[in-house]
């Protein structure tokens, strides 16, 4: 695990084999990656969990959290 602490606030980040982080932790709090290969599928922090949504290009456009689909516009 990489680590840093600047002021109050202590981030670390934890990484697989391939490099492609699969952690972060700020000040305690732990948020995991799900992933497909490099991509990351979701994300979980506490109970709450992002499902990331993908276009068929492998591009990210948007998220479902609580049930809810949430889309980037740009």
């Amino acid at each position: 695990m990489n680590s840093a602490k600047v002021g109050s606030t202590s981030v670390g980040y934890a990484y697989n084999s391939d490099g492609v982080r699969t952690e972060k932790t700020v000040n305690g709090v732990k948020t995991s990656y799900l992933l497909d290969g490099s991509t990351i599928i979701a994300q979980k922090a506490g109970n709450d969990v992002l499902w990331f949504l993908y276009d068929s290009d492998g591009t990210r456009v948007g998220f479902t959290y609580n049930g809810t689909a949430y889309f980037y516009t740009t």
